[in-house]
């Protein structure tokens, strides 16, 4: 737990996996220990400025699999920063809160044409689609219409696609 504010980065890492293993839906812990637990990778969050990309991505993701309030403004609030945005978007998709779809359509269309990879939030159509199933495709049509980046727009339509919509 106190290594969730280290700023050595093997040791944030180290407590990310512990947490990711800890979490995991086999282990039995305690549900205090669980409380402890999720407490600290919020509260990690803050330490994200000391973090690579991929250390960023493991600790979102972590937090994603975690339903609860606390934590879906957490990941909204990474996604406003700008921190590990694309993961962030995924993360708030997996907790599946129906209301979210507005506002996940709107960062899709707000992606700049000339974005650059990496900033296109590739996987964030699969993502709306997978989890709210034919919920989301109002929400991805609206984003292939409107959207600047050819590239989300893309995304958007092979998810359309998948789901056999026929816009």
């Amino acid at each position: 737990l106190p290594y969730f504010s280290s700023d050595d980065p093997v040791l944030f890492q180290g407590a990310i996996e512990a947490a990711r293993n800890a979490l995991s839906p086999t282990a039995t812990i305690s549900p205090e220990l669980r409380s402890r637990l999720e407490q600290g990778l919020i509260s990690g969050t803050g330490n994200l400025g000391h973090a690579d990309a991929q250390t960023t991505n493991d600790l979102i993701s972590v937090l994603g699999q975690i339903k609860d309030n606390r934590v879906h403004d957490v990941l909204w609030s990474l996604a406003d920063r700008h921190t590990g945005t694309e993961q962030a978007l995924i993360a708030i998709a997996w907790q599946k809160d129906a209301k979210d779809l507005p506002r996940l359509a709107a960062y899709l269309t707000a992606v700049p044409a000339d974005s650059q990879p990496g900033q296109t939030f590739f996987g964030v159509p699969y993502a709306m689609r997978a989890q709210f199933g034919d919920a989301a495709l109002p929400s991805l049509r609206t984003v292939l219409e409107k959207a600047p980046s050819p590239a989300v727009r893309v995304r958007c339509a092979e998810e359309l696609m998948r789901a056999n919509d026929p816009s």
